[in-house]
């Protein structure tokens, strides 16, 4: 954990993991340090620490890791999705400017399932920013398909559209 010199790594993860089993709004804190730390295995714990929470307490903890971005942050938006769908959209808003594909893409899937037309035009921009054409479309990486963020857009925008009806 960030600033614990002493504790080996699984042990701490493990630690963080069960704290958050424990629901105490005291313990927050000390959780939501170690999913910043830069240890995978600690920060991945301490979320699913945080994500024993089903109070809205922790809401502002899992705020804070989504606005961040990155692996943690994109895993903290989707718990905060499930929590707050109010916070998770405006954090989702602002990832949409992120340089990084998987916050857009998290974005964009929050976005799509709370958004609403006020979010249309920025999504249209990203849709028709990268056009796929058919030669990307069935590019992936072994089982996984091609990432395309304008096809990502179009899905976000159909869904919000979806709901409007």
């Amino acid at each position: 954990m960030t600033g614990v010199q002493t504790c080996a790594l699984p042990i701490c993860a493990a630690a963080v993991r069960q704290l958050g089993t424990f629901q105490k709004p005291d313990l927050l804190e000390v959780i939501s340090q170690a999913a910043q730390d830069v240890n995978l295995l600690v920060s991945t714990n301490a979320l699913a620490g945080l994500n024993e929470y089903q109070d809205p307490v922790v809401i502002p903890y899992l705020s804070n890791l989504a606005k961040r971005g990155g692996m943690i942050g994109d895993m903290a938006l989707d718990r905060l999705a499930q929590l707050d769908s109010a916070t998770a959209l405006g954090t989702a808003r602002g990832l949409l400017a992120s340089s990084q594909v998987p916050d857009r893409l998290y974005a964009m899937r929050v976005i799509g399932a709370f958004g609403d037309a006020f979010d249309l035009a920025e999504l249209d921009k990203i849709a028709k920013s990268a056009p796929e054409n058919l030669s990307q479309r069935n590019r992936g990486f072994g089982f996984m398909p091609a990432i395309n963020l304008a096809r990502a857009a179009q899905s976000a925008i159909a869904s919000i559209q979806s709901r409007s009806k």
